[in-house]
């Protein structure tokens, strides 16, 4: 959306973004610098990514399986706090549902 024409909706995202910064800080153990914008704005951007994808009609032309459609966000999210942590257990693959 046009920012100018949203001004209350890009608050919202600016606060949002400040506190998913906030919690990428605090994994990194110190006060958000660089690498944490930067680890912030790929958590940011892939949810924003998915989210996209899941909305539109762009999953029926792939003809996937049910099964692979609902374990997408739940791997997603597993494949980010390995990409942020490093934690070994995130390298196993999501619960299927």
């Amino acid at each position: 959306p046009d920012p100018g024409r949203h001004p209350e909706m890009m608050k919202q995202a600016r606060h949002a973004f400040a506190i998913l910064l906030d919690g990428v800080a605090r994994l990194h153990g110190r006060p958000a610098d660089t690498l944490s914008e930067l680890d912030a704005l790929f958590v940011w951007a892939s949810m924003h990514g998915l989210a996209g994808i899941l909305q539109s009609h762009a999953l029926q032309t792939l003809d996937l399986e049910d099964s692979v459609l609902g374990a997408a966000i739940p791997h997603a999210l597993l494949k980010i706090r390995f990409a942020l942590d490093g934690d070994e257990r995130a390298k196993q693959a999501p619960p299927r549902r």
